[in-house]
Order: C-alpha cells, then structure tokens, then sequence
C-alpha cells in the first residue's frame, strides 16, 4: 500500500470510530438528535401537564370551654356546636361521652344526664352540627360546678378531631335559700304531743342555721319543748328540714286557750322569709269551747267595732286564734282550727283533699266528711221505681244486676236524709223514735238514703241505722259514732258577719244551711228531738219521725 491509500484508510477508520461513539451517547440520543449525550444518561423530560393532587382531610372541631345556665326547673337541653372545615361526601358517626368533674351525672342532685360513647350522626354535606347535653335543675344551692365532653369517631383518612374535648361548666340559679316554719299556726290540745318543722325553700351545699326566740302567753308548765328560748336549729347540708317537739302537759286545772310563739331570728347561710317567720301554737286548754268567729266588737249597737269596747269587755273578738293575723289561716278561718285524717285514722296534711274526717282543735270533737253533690251526684230512686226494682231482685234473683251502686259508694251524701230512732231508753226521752224498714242486701238503696253494697245489718234510713253503719266500717279507725249534743252542733257555725270570706265548708262538708239531728230531746215532747241549723245556729224541735240530714261525731266533752 502506497503512503497515500494509508493515510485515506486510517483517516476512514477514525472517523467511523468517532461515528460509532456518538451513537452510544445516552437514551435520548441519536445519530440525527441533538449533541449532548454525555456518559449516557436519558435527558429530563420536565413537569408532568397533570398532576395527581393529595387529599387534605376535614378537621373536626368542638370550643375549648363552654358555660350554661341550669334551668330555672326541671330539665332542658342545651348544644355544643361541631365544625368540620370541609363537607364529608359521607354521613359520619361520632361518639358522644361525657365525664364529671364536680358536676353529679347520677344521685339525688344531677346536675346532667351522662352520654357514654354515644352515637351521634352528620350528615353528608353538613360542616357543623349540634351535639346534646341535657341539664337538670337540682333545686340545690351550690357553687357553678363542671363535667368534660369529648367525641371520638372510627379512623379515617377523610377526617381528623384537632379538638375533641370540652370543658362545660353549669352555673348555678337556685340561689340561697330562705327560712321559714312549715305552718304559721297549729293546735296542740293538751296531753298531745306534735312535731313543728322549720324548713328551706330548697336544698344547700352549706349547713343553714337560725335561732329561735319564744314568747307568748303560755306558762312554762304548760308545756315541755326541745328547745328553750334563743334556740339554734341547724339544717344540715343535703337536707332540707328539722323539727323540734313540743308537748301541752294535761294538768288537771280548768283554764282558757293559751299561745305558744316562736319567732326565727338571726339566720346564717340562709335568709328568713317574711311570710312564715313565725308559729304560733293555740293549746285551748280545759275549757274547750269553740270560738264564735267574731274578729270584731260589739259596741253597743252592732258588732262592727275594731277599737277598744271599755264598755262591753271579754268579748270573743279578744281572745283565740283570731287575734293574730292572719285572720284567714290555713286550718280554718278566725278563731276556727281543725285537723284532716284518712280512713284509717292516720294524720294527713291540712292542704290534701282526699280525706275522712276531720278534727276540731278547739273542741276536740271529730266530725265526718261527708261527700256533697259537688262531689257525686246521687239520684235515689222515687217508690214506684224502688218498687220495680224490688220485683226485679225478688223475680229473678240471678240475673239481677243493681243500678244504685253509685249511691251506695256514697252513703255518707250530705243529701240523704233519717229519722231519729234510738231503742237504748236511758237516751231516748222517753219515745225511741221511728225505726225505717231494713232494705234487702241486694238492693240497698230507699227513697231517702243509701247505704254500701258491703253493708252486714242495720240497713236503714234511720239515725241508729245510719251510726251502725260509721261504725261497722270504722270510718277514720272510730267506732263509737254517735249523733253530737245540741252545743256541740252549734259549735260547727261561724257566726262571723263577714262569714263569706273563706266558706268553713272547705272542712265541713255538710255546711248548707241544713237542720241536722242531734242526740237531745225534750221530756214534755217526747216525740221531737232537737235540730241545729248548721249555718245560723237556729235551734229547733224536730219530729223523730220526719227525715232530716245527719251529721255524725266521735270525742269531745259530750
């Protein structure tokens, strides 16, 4: 090979050689691209045009602290408000519980109702929401008091809690509690003991105290009391109530009504409340004779005096319970108290409707309830009706249904009416009086009265017939009732002028202007026996034979 074709070869060769190492430049490279291909490293495309975004989760929120009022009483519901920062595309559940601090969830003072993990739903699309939480009036004096509230919720990437939990504080409204005697005035007889309460008007956390001062006319051996004069009484945190004795010593000596005051005075951690800061306890002594209910004086012409009668003293206006205001208390009005008892003789309180007999304080003397036609309405059947029904029983005694058990169920109806009948000699004047037909067990019913479909004997309209039955029942546990004496039926009146101001027959039931029977009779007219009028006191004869209402009693001084 000459020198020319050599160096034309090798010239070949290299460049080849450099051809073929460009074509190894990198995997974006090639023999027509661009230069650069380095070691042979693929290029950087650059930014994708569409990026896949992250998912940003909702945050669930509730407030950091929460403050509500207890309602005023009972039970209201109050919200804490939930946030999401952003609508979830599907309902979420979350789990409601809460936790005492030094609020009561449970107990006599609750101050809420407790949730424990319970559930609770938002739904899809809503970014807030109201979660419950009833509260509770406690009727209990304290400070504002606290609970946790907290949510929780299953995991998930769709959602977060930041602020899961709540500090909620109750405040208080019940406020200090006032003082003050149950009952402003009472009736002790003597030889009676009885309990007097001093109560709050709600509870406290704080132990209340008061001392009470005594007065009155009382001697002091006429009564035994727990407490001696500028007593304290303390009422216990956690109670509403205490009560102190008091008992009227029986001493064997005739004597008139005496009171016994006490008076609160000096309260702490409490506030005596002005309308029963003071009792008054009228023990009527030997002398039990009722008050008239005169509260003012005759003056020589009318009884319409209030000031002093110098000329005309030791009127009734004077003296009893009507002396003290107020005139119109709670047992009675003026000069008049009683106490109300149930079918079983058991004390009941004076305010309770459903009740058996009641008790004149001053008198001693029990005197039944006897229901009206404001109570039931009766309809006794006419003498051809009575009849038809007596023919009905006697005719087909199987199939016999009676139509007069509502007028049995009230056999004491201050409608129904008796004869006067008394076969003991030693107490009827002389003349028994007029015995009625006995009515048959199955239809006991007449034309003047009814008696109980459970009635054993003696089922008659008669005055004998009527005790027999107070009797075999043992209304309010008596069973000796008997017909009252003239004075003791007189005794029931009010002769107040201003007699309209609150009716006695709020206690006496059979106040309708009516004669009853009494047990007393005249020995030149035996054939009569005396009435009182139950609204003016009238006193009159009437025929054992006639019917008349009655009204039966049990104790007093007969």
């Amino acid at each position: 090979m000459n020198e020319t074709a050599y160096k034309k070869s090798t010239l070949s060769i290299a460049l080849l050689a450099i051809l073929l190492a460009g074509c190894k430049g990198g995997s974006g490279g090639s023999l027509g691209g661009d230069s650069g291909g380095g070691s042979g490293t693929t290029p950087n495309p650059g930014p994708n045009p569409n990026p896949t975004p992250t998912p940003v989760a909702s945050k669930i929120n509730i407030p950091n602290a929460i403050t509500f009022s207890e309602p005023n009483n009972g039970s209201s519901t109050q919200y804490i408000e939930v946030t999401l920062s952003k609508a979830l595309q599907s309902n979420l559940t979350l789990y409601l519980t809460t936790s005492d601090i030094n609020a009561r969830s449970s107990g006599q003072f609750q101050n809420y109702t407790a949730k424990v993990a319970e559930a609770f739903t938002i739904i899809a699309g809503q970014k807030t929401a109201q979660l419950p939480l009833i509260i509770s009036n406690n009727n209990y004096y304290e400070n504002d008091v606290s609970l946790t509230y907290s949510i929780s919720a299953a995991s998930s990437t769709d959602y977060s809690i930041e602020n899961g939990q709540t500090t909620i504080t109750l405040s208080d409204t019940d406020g200090q509690p006032t003082v003050g005697f149950e009952k402003a005035n009472r009736t002790l007889l003597e030889g009676d003991q009885d309990s007097f309460i001093v109560e709050l008007s709600h509870y406290s956390h704080m132990d209340a105290s008061v001392v009470l001062k005594q007065s009155g006319t009382v001697s002091s051996g006429d009564f035994v009391s727990d407490l001696n004069s500028d007593s304290l009484l303390t009422i216990n945190s956690g109670t509403v109530s205490t009560s102190f004795n008091v008992t009227a010593q029986s001493d064997g000596l005739s004597e008139g009504a005496e009171a016994l005051i006490y008076t609160l005075t000096q309260p702490t951690d409490t506030s005596i409340s002005p309308n029963s800061s003071a009792l008054s306890i009228y023990i009527p002594g030997d002398k039990r004779f009722n008050d008239t209910g005169y509260i003012t004086k005759f003056n020589g012409t009318a009884f319409d005096e209030t000031g002093s009668t110098p000329n005309y003293p030791n009127q009734d206006a004077n003296y009893g319970l009507d002396i003290a205001a107020p005139v119109n208390h709670n047992d009675g009005q003026y000069g008049f108290s009683y106490s109300k008892f149930d079918g079983d003789g058991n004390s009941l309180p004076i305010d309770a409707t459903d009740y058996n007999c009641i008790r004149d304080n001053a008198t001693g003397l029990y005197i039944e309830k006897k229901p009206s036609l404001s109570d039931i309405s009766v309809n006794l059947p006419s003498q051809a009706t009575l009849d038809d029904e007596l023919d009905k029983q006697r005719d087909d005694p199987d199939n016999y249904v009676y139509p007069y058990s509502t007028e049995s169920a009230a056999w004491q109806h201050t409608s129904y009416k008796y004869t006067w009948y008394e076969p003991d000699d030693e107490s009827n004047g002389g003349y028994q009086g007029a015995k009625e037909d006995d009515m048959r067990k199955e239809v006991p019913v007449d034309i003047f009265c009814a008696v109980s479909e459970n009635s054993g004997s003696d089922r008659r309209c008669d005055s004998n017939g009527y005790l027999s039955q107070m009797n075999q029942f043992a209304v309010c546990g008596i069973t000796d009732w008997r017909l009252p004496s003239p004075s003791e039926a007189r005794s029931f009146v009010n002769y107040n002028v201003n007699n309209d101001e609150l009716a006695d027959n709020y206690f006496l039931t059979f106040i309708e202007g009516q004669s009853i029977l009494t047990n007393a009779t005249r020995p030149d007219k035996q054939g009569s026996a005396w009435c009182v009028n139950t609204e003016t006191g009238q006193t009159k004869l009437c025929l054992k034979n006639k019917h008349y209402p009655i009204v039966a009693v049990s104790g007093g001084n007969h």
